[in-house]
């Protein structure tokens, strides 16, 4: 039998709606009378889009706000007096050699606890937090809450089991209570990390935005390094809409003095070239260059015939009687290290070029490209139930060997460096960093 719907439409829900369907731009998440946060109407912004003037309102700032930002601030920056961390010798391993801790406790609480003994200390931070897909968690004051048990916490099921609240991507609380949870969370990991540290978050397309930005306000957007992309699955979801989504990005940002990553190993066989001081490839001599510098720009004359950056007499004539723009061609190397390695013969002319010789010497790396090579998340799942004797204990796990990965763009074998991973789940930093170990011998 079909229960009766007690309750009446809600009128201005569906003008709301109404109004998204024509401007989703002033759609907006706030507080209502009782605190509660739900979906509203910027009526400034609906305003300007009706006027044909400007409309006076507050005062306009490049940022990104949600109801509960100043409050995460404050609980971020209040020390808490009442926690402690308790060892539990009888539940560890090799408890007084081990130098791993594993914390079971509230993250943010934990963070806080951590500020005293490792502030400023860690080297990196890989976290694989919550995406906010609206199928999993709910974020309220208990982070580990299912729905179900949100449900009945809060009332949300009536005597009879019917729902009465939901937490879709419709609900007014969705993303304002995970950016609290998060933000709050990376204020902390910042102090944490050392003044050359890193930190990388696994996230997708749900809150991949609002997290660049977050992590822009709390690291510094000039520390930003990249979003790396891992092929999360190799399967195709045919009953996709639109395109199969088969990626996760993994967002990082540098504390502030680190400046440069690892390199790997580049590929030997591109050095075919051979002359008595060894193998060696040729490379153009001049290029586009990201600033432009006039002691780079000059001209190239050998047996008779003269050699111009870019190739052209007319755009360097023109450079030099009109200025240059930022990005003009000139020479990779100054003229005084152009004639000693005229001298030295590391200099070849051919086919109306200027080369280089690049030579090979043994350790040829090349940059990490923003691809992360690292297994699927099917392979994850299928090694994780293997340690279960076939049972499906985690959803979603990260493969070991993308850490791994990651790892390898800022370590250094044998290291010392203190690795944190404040969103747990399955492990797989904790396996990852105990396999390095082995292999390399660090600590």
């Amino acid at each position: 039998m079909d229960k009766l719907k007690m309750q009446t439409p809600d009128l201005s829900e569906e003008n709301i709606k109404k109004i998204a369907e024509i401007f989703p731009n002033v759609i907006t998440e706030q507080q209502d009378e009782n605190g509660d946060i739900v979906k509203g109407v910027d009526f400034d912004l609906l305003k300007q889009e009706l006027s044909k003037n400007i409309v006076e309102g507050g005062e306009e700032r490049y940022r990104l706000d949600w109801p509960g930002k100043k409050s995460s601030i404050l609980k971020a920056n209040t020390p808490i007096t009442d926690k402690t961390l308790r060892p539990i010798p009888e539940e560890s391993v090799d408890f007084e050699n081990t130098e791993n801790l594993y914390i079971e406790g509230d993250n943010f609480e934990v963070l806080k606890l951590l500020q005293e003994s490792y502030l400023g200390k860690i080297k990196m931070i890989y976290i694989d937090p919550p995406y906010n897909t609206g199928k999993d968690f709910v974020y309220s004051d208990n982070f580990t809450q299912s729905k179900e048990e949100y449900d009945l916490e809060t009332k949300a099921v009536d005597g009879e089991g019917t729902k009465l609240f939901k937490n879709t991507t419709t609900n007014g609380r969705f993303h304002s209570d995970w950016l609290c949870m998060m933000y709050e969370r990376l204020v902390l990991a910042k102090d944490l990390l050392k003044d050359d540290g890193v930190i990388f978050i696994s996230i997708d397309d749900n809150e991949v935005h609002n997290l660049r930005k977050i992590c822009d306000e709390v690291f510094g957007e000039g520390n930003f390094i990249s979003s790396f992309i891992w092929k999360k699955t190799e399967n195709i979801k045919m009953d996709s809409h639109f395109v199969s989504i088969n990626k996760d990005f993994v967002l990082c940002y540098k504390k502030g003095k680190l400046t440069a990553f690892n390199k790997e190993m580049s590929d030997e066989d591109r050095f075919k070239l051979l002359d008595n001081k060894g193998k060696y490839y040729l490379r153009k001599l001049d290029s586009l260059s990201s600033s432009y510098s006039k002691s780079m720009d000059y001209v190239i004359e050998y047996e008779g015939k003269k050699y111009y950056p870019g190739g052209s007499f007319e755009k360097w004539k023109d450079r030099q009687d009109n200025g240059a723009n930022r990005k003009d061609a000139t020479w990779l190397w100054s003229k005084q290290k152009f004639e000693e390695g005229v001298t030295n013969e590391e200099i070849i002319f051919k086919n109306g070029n200027v080369y280089n010789k690049i030579r090979f010497t043994g350790e040829a790396k090349k940059p990490f490209t923003d691809f992360i090579d690292a297994d699927s998340g099917q392979s994850a799942q299928k090694d994780l139930n293997e340690l279960f004797d076939g049972r499906r204990i985690f959803d979603h796990p990260k493969p070991i060997n993308l850490i791994s990965w990651i790892y390898n763009l800022i370590g250094e074998n044998n290291s010392s460096d203190i690795i944190l991973d404040f969103f747990s789940g399955s492990a797989t930093t904790a396996h990852a960093v105990m396999q390095l170990n082995v292999e390399d011998g660090g600590k």
